[in-house]
């Protein structure tokens, strides 16, 4: 019994971060209920209620195994240029922002990172957001990802979710052949 205990809360803490991190992200009601966001993620995010303006970025939170890398080749697909993890091959020493295109595909990418938070702060350096050259961002960082905007040029988070279950058990199964992967190794 006490193995099954200790591998359920190996299991369940991850879900409860994740909460967590959702909980301390949404906005709270004050005393006079007046709606208050939280400093947790940047205030440069729009809000839900806020107007949508021109020069504010789609910000794709990837959760893995939730349909991420599907909406990354949809988005591409449509010909939008696509800030990821993607655009970052051949490119990471660049010193400006370009959009690069794959010469087998076509689809563009922003030669930034922003699937890991070195990545997403030389993007902020570069001026990704202000430069409007993404049409969509894709992180799976949200703090971080949050961190890439100004007060001028929001992003405007929205995400994909998936029943845990069937993501876990899609985890599993993607864990049996993803050699080229490295899970939990330091």
């Amino acid at each position: 019994m006490k193995k099954l205990s200790t591998r359920l809360i190996q299991k369940i803490i991850p879900i409860l971060a994740a909460i967590l991190l959702l909980l301390e992200s949404s906005p709270i009601r004050t005393i006079n209920n007046t709606i208050k966001r939280k400093t947790t993620i940047s205030t440069d995010i729009g809000y839900v209620t806020d107007p949508i303006k021109e020069t504010d970025t789609p910000l794709y939170w990837h959760i893995f195994k939730s349909g991420g890398s599907s909406m990354k080749a949809y988005y591409s697909c449509m010909g939008l240029v696509v800030a990821s993890r993607q655009g970052i091959f051949d490119h990471i020493a660049d010193e400006t922002l370009q959009v690069i295109e794959e010469k087998s595909t076509g689809h563009k990418y922003v030669n930034v990172d922003t699937a890991d938070i070195v990545g997403m702060i030389r993007a902020k350096r570069l001026g990704l957001a202000s430069s409007g050259l993404a049409d969509i961002i894709l992180s799976p960082l949200l703090t971080p990802a949050s961190n890439m905007f100004d007060a001028q040029h929001q992003g405007r988070f929205f995400a994909l979710f998936r029943h845990p279950i069937e993501r876990a058990v899609s985890m599993f199964y993607y864990r049996q052949v993803a050699s080229w992967e490295r899970f939990g190794q330091g």
